[in-house]
Order: structure tokens, then sequence, then C-alpha cells
């Protein structure tokens, strides 16, 4: 439920259908939801009627837009309660410190599964939470902070889920940013993993997309360079930001480059990791020395097999011009995590993108 990888959340909904089809005819299987990272935008859909208000001070610096999960999504997490295991990590989309994880059962008596007794510890079942699990003794001020952060922060629309759907919004405004810089640059190309839909449904009467380039021509006039006040005056343009890019706070991409002295795009797949890894060694903290505060942002990044990520991975290296591979190989992808409202002012998504193409732009010039 908002894999680490690329931020996706899987088809719940169909993997419960196949668990009933299988204990209707008497096969019965424990189903676990990893939503250690997703987990809690499910507050985002918990007392909302979806619809974005805008207060009279909107036009404020300060104002960003809640933007509800698309439609798939909130199936999805509506689904995570037929779970028999849930694991959420208030860690992570939670805003707690770490080490904070948690397992959830829908019946208690399954966690004895993962059990274990020490001969010198003299407690009850009931009231020795240190047996459980596979880690063994525990700290603490985990549990009390995520209770506090709870009792603080209700795990609804006006608490947990008015702050990620914040967080959404900016995600989904970053993947359009990188969606047009793949554009309008000329020595290196960025795709990024989930590609944009082949269209997108009209919705409440609200005007859909027909094709990619329709989207593209869209983003260009009415999101790019606007403020948050124009976009969530718009319902056209927060239907388009609902149903692209990642469910789960995330941008992962991957970049090409045009070789010194050549006219076309490098064709050649491990050339192409050398140029991501470079990437991600300019804007990350693995360098030798390198002081954080010389950094203008930080980038991650995930290798992903062709075998497990078939035609997405197959879909995106061949619009990036990458015709040397071979049937099994890996990719660099570069990922992009938004986990606060506010980097969202155009002007600074603007100076973001400058300062990253200049960056790219620098590593080319040095490629062999």
């Amino acid at each position: 439920m908002g894999s680490t990888a690329e931020g996706v959340v899987d088809d719940l909904v169909e993997i419960l259908k196949i668990k009933k089809e299988n204990a209707d005819a008497g096969i019965n299987f424990v189903l676990h939801c990893d939503a250690a990272w997703g987990g809690y935008l499910r507050s985002m859909i918990i007392g909302t009627d979806g619809k974005v208000r805008i207060s009279k001070d909107a036009d404020d610096g300060g104002f960003v837009p809640f933007l509800p999960l698309s439609d798939y999504a909130q199936e999805q997490f509506k689904a995570i309660q037929y779970a028999d295991t849930v694991t959420i990590d208030p860690h992570k989309a939670g805003l707690i410190p770490y080490p904070a994880g948690s397992l959830c059962y829908s019946d208690g008596r399954l966690r004895k599964f993962i059990a274990f007794d020490a001969d010198y510890i003299h407690s009850t079942d009931d009231n020795n939470m240190g047996i459980y699990g596979l880690e063994g003794s525990k700290p603490g001020a985990a549990p009390v902070a995520v209770y506090l952060a709870h009792k603080t922060v209700p795990l609804n629309k006006s608490g947990y889920g008015l702050i990620l759907g914040e967080c959404s919004y900016s995600a989904k405004l970053y993947y359009c940013y990188w969606l047009v810089l793949a554009q309008t640059e000329a020595n290196f190309k960025l795709e990024p993993l989930i590609q944009l839909p082949d269209c997108i449904p009209k919705s409440g009467g609200i005007e859909g997309f027909d094709s990619p380039s329709d989207m593209i021509k869209f983003i260009r006039a009415h999101i790019i360079g606007k403020s948050n006040t124009e976009i969530a005056r718009n319902p056209r343009a927060l239907l388009l930001l609902r149903e692209v890019g990642a469910d789960v706070l995330m941008n992962c991409f991957t970049l090409n480059y045009k070789p010194k002295d050549s006219s076309g795009f490098n064709k050649d797949i491990v050339k192409m990791n050398d140029f991501n890894n470079a990437v991600f060694e300019k804007f990350s903290l693995t360098g030798d020395g390198r002081n954080i505060k010389d950094l203008k942002y930080i980038l991650m990044m995930n290798t992903l097999a062709s075998n497990e990520y078939g035609s997405a991975l197959n879909t995106m290296t061949t619009k990036l011009g990458i015709t040397a591979k071979p049937e099994n190989y890996k990719c660099n992808v570069l990922v992009n995590t938004i986990l606060q409202p506010w980097p969202n002012d155009p002007k600074f998504v603007n100076q973001v993108m400058k300062d990253f193409a200049r960056g790219v732009n620098d590593i080319i010039s040095k490629m062999k």
C-alpha cells in the first residue's frame, strides 16, 4: 500500500476477491498488507467529502490545497480493514521520529505466532508487549511519541489526512514540473516510471483529458508557474493532479543524456545507469566529505530489475532511446519524495528545476 520503490498501491480489492473465492472453495490463507509507507494516507478518506475548500485568505503565500487520493487509491485504502495483518510505520508518513513501526492484527491471537519468551522475564501475556515480534526489546519512547501525536493530530481529514493531502498535492505538482523539464532540455531526457495515463475520464461534470499530449498542453498552460490558489480554483487542474503520477508522495524517473560531440542520445543501458548514478551522487550525501549545506536538495535512487518491472521499465527505457540492453537488465531510477506541504511556490519549484538542470548538464560535460 505505497511501495518505497515507486510509490504505487497494489490492487488490494482484487486480491481480496481472490481470497474470498478460495475461502468459498475451502482454501483459506492469511492476507498481510504492507502499508508501512502509505498506511497513514488512509486518514485522507476519513471524514472527508473530497472537496477542496479555499479560505478567504487563500491568496496568502502559505495556502496549500488538499488533494484527494485518486479514485483507484481510495478504493484500495478503504479495503485495508479487511486484511488479516497490516504493517504501518509511524516513522514514515506518520512523521514520528525513528524507530516507530507497528504490526496490527485483525485477530489479536495471531500475534502469538511470533511470540518469544524468556525465563528471566516474569510477566503475563497481557501486560508484556516485548515478547511479540522478532526484534525483542523495544524503546518505550516510540509508542509514547505515537500516542501523543495521535492525540494531538487526529487520524482523519482534519489532522493527518489534511497534512498528507497537502503533501500529495506537492508531490503531484513536482511530477508535472519533471514532465515539462523533460521536454525543455536539449542535452538530456527525463522519463517517469509511472507514465501519464492514456486518458482521464470526465468526473463530476469536470471535462477530462483525451490523451497524454492533451495533458502536457494543459499542464504547461494551467499548472506550471501558477500559484496554489490559481490551481485550487481550477477544477480541471485538480482532476489532472489527482489522477497522474504515483499514489503515495513519490516521483520516480530516469535520465538519459546526449554524449558530447554527438547528434543523438546514448543508447546503452550501462552508460545510462552510470549517468543516473552520477546524478544521484551529485544530489545526495554519498560523496566523500560532502557538506549537507552545499546541497540544494537530496534525491534518492533505486535499482529496478526488468524481470520484476516488465513493461513499465521497458516502456520507460525505450522512450529514453535505449536500444542496447540485454533481455534481463537493471535500471537506476531517481526518486523525489515529498513529506511536507510547503515546497511548492512556483518560484521555488522553478529554481529547483533550474538547479537540477544545471547540475545534470555539468555531469554531461564530464561524461566520457
